[in-house]
């Protein structure tokens, strides 16, 4: 296909224009693209078509719109000495989930086409890739299953490649450009950095006075530095960026820095803490270049994904943890225990580590020690700023779920006074809010009424199910609910008009009453609102209600009864 370079408008060129490509963020195929200039919220401005064959030149600065048919739009800020920069698109339509154990999707970056025909190997199975460069693997044998790597070979005509692939629960997606560098196992290097000083992973019922979360934005996007081969790097050895999707990057690392056999609540609490540290580096980008690097100098960001970790993402969208208004720098590393185990032949190196065993912390960094069970005895091995990895995978082998894991490190619950200190006062926030409740009419005790509600899901993708709560209040009759009506909905990205079932005792006495209605998460899994769920957000709206007596208390004149 050849280049269309369409200017539609005028704009001062920079000295050295943006190469810029776009790619689909399910199959890394290249797409035929729009990348329109945006001037002060204007959507108006001039446009380029991006070509699926070779990168477009724009000679511009400033933010952009990219969009293609049939995917979501995404926005990014170009700097004045932007380098080659690689914008990845969501489908508008996701596809099904695929059931094989192994599939993945390869490409050629050099003539930006996906590779059909390649024979790939693994354990002794094979494969062949389609024209549009997918393979997947069905039916693998027990012994596969619960391998932790396996070597996948690749011969694609003339070319031959093997690379180690890290498994976890099926399915494991991979997509592979060939003859992209293969750097250095990701957990290997996370042990090698682990105390670096950036290290960032090794690095009730409605009405009650229980909290509710914070309401947070998530940013649309995020720009992570990568190597020129499109390998992974550290600061200072990036060359290129890639422009994803935010929750496409949170799906694309937690598999890399959580391993993806362990429980969902350890992985949605990982989920929770990979999603903020990268939020906090969109507003405090690395360089100017790009937010974050790729490798575990920051934290670990690549093309494959796995389906527990899909999962935990998905499950946990747009949700970050705050210590004010913004997202809240949320470190973990691999062991935060203050022990050095003579026996595991790792060093202990850190002197920050300073809790003694069976604590975590590192009071110099401002993170306080805190008492935590789990790592007794454990060799320290991690810098004790934030989250222990190890750590949430047994508190989660012990029954806690992820709010607790996470309040638990990131908020200090452990505290006897049951308050936060030092870096240990963070909390969740919620990307869902309730902006409004319909004006309600008057209604007859006993009635059933609908409570419509308008809703707003700032995050990037729909959330299902999403609990509606509903209470009355008044001085006489204090709260009151309907537990029967707890109603499970699906709140897609934008505004959404949801409406809550409410039945009105018979015997309610008459007059008004305050109107309070919820969104909860339900974490223990039983369809039903309660004191083991996730509180989001509570809106309540005083005298929204005028309750008229029930026939029953009625004369048959009409009149009030006593």
């Amino acid at each position: 296909m050849a280049l269309g370079f369409a200017l539609l408008g005028l704009v001062s060129a920079p000295a050295v224009a943006v190469e810029l490509s776009a790619r689909d963020a399910r199959t890394g195929a290249w797409l035929d693209a729009q990348a329109r200039l945006s001037v002060q919220g204007d959507e108006s401005g001039p446009e380029w078509l991006v070509t699926a064959d070779r990168p477009v030149e724009l000679p511009l600065n400033g933010e952009v719109q990219v969009s293609a048919v049939g995917y979501q739009v995404l926005s990014l800020q170009i700097p004045d000495n932007a380098w080659p920069t690689t914008v990845w698109l969501e489908p508008l339509q996701v596809p099904m989930a695929d059931q094989a154990w192994l599939i993945g999707h390869l490409n050629d970056p050099h003539q930006r086409q996906p590779v059909a025909g390649a024979r790939l190997r693994i354990g002794g199975m094979t494969a062949q890739s389609s024209e549009d460069g997918r393979f997947a693997f069905e039916n693998a044998p027990l012994d596969l299953l619960a391998a932790q790597a396996l070597a996948l070979h690749i011969d694609a005509g003339s070319r031959s490649e093997t690379r180690t692939l890290l498994l976890g629960p099926a399915p494991t997606q991979h997509l592979i450009d060939l003859g992209q560098r293969i750097g250095a196992d990701h957990r290997q290097l996370s042990r090698q950095l682990a105390d670096s000083p950036d290290r960032a992973d090794a690095a009730s019922r409605t009405g009650s006075a229980t909290p509710r979360a914070p309401i947070l934005a998530p940013p649309s996007s995020i720009r992570v530095g990568f190597a020129s081969d499109g390998g992974i790097c550290c600061v200072g050895g990036c060359s290129t960026v890639q422009v994803l999707p935010f929750e496409t990057y949170v799906r694309r690392g937690l598999n890399d820095e959580w391993i993806a056999s362990w429980s969902g609540d350890s992985l949605r609490a990982g989920a929770i803490a990979y999603r903020s540290y990268a939020a906090w580096h969109v507003l405090n980008p690395r360089t100017t270049q790009y937010d974050i690097c790729s490798s575990a100098c920051c934290q670990v960001n690549d093309p494959d994904t796995s389906g527990s970790s899909d999962a935990a993402v998905n499950a946990t969208a747009g949700l970050m943890l705050t210590a004010g208004s913004d997202p809240f720098r949320s470190e973990y590393s691999a062991e935060n225990n203050g022990w050095d185990d003579p026996n595991d032949g790792l060093p202990c190196s850190n002197p920050d580590l300073s809790c003694g065993n069976g604590a975590v912390g590192s009071p110099v960094a401002n993170w306080p020690c805190l008492a935590d069970a789990v790592a007794t005895d454990r060799g320290c091995f991690g810098h004790g700023r934030g989250m222990s990895q190890w750590g949430s995978q047994r508190w989660s082998l012990q029954g806690q779920r992820w709010p607790w894991i996470v309040a638990h490190y990131y908020n200090d619950n452990g505290n006897q006074t049951g308050a936060g200190t030092g870096l240990r006062t963070a909390e969740l926030t919620s990307p869902l809010q309730i902006s409004a409740l319909q004006p309600l009419s008057a209604a007859t005790a006993g009635s059933l009424i609908n409570l419509q509600l308008q809703t707003d899901n700032l995050a990037q993708q729909a959330h299902d199910p999403v609990y509606l709560g509903a209470s009355l209040f008044s001085p006489a009759t204090g709260f009151l609910s309907d537990p029967a009506n707890d109603l499970g909905v699906r709140l897609e990205p934008g505004s959404s008009t949801p409406q809550r079932p409410f039945q009105l005792p018979p015997n309610l006495p008459a007059g008004s009453y305050d109107v309070l209605v919820s969104l909860y998460f339900d974490i223990d899994g039983n369809g039903a609102i309660n004191a083991g769920d996730l509180p989001l957000h509570l809106l309540r709206v005083n005298g929204a209600l005028q309750v008229m007596a029930g026939a029953d208390d009625l004369f048959e004149d009409g009149f009030e009864g006593p």
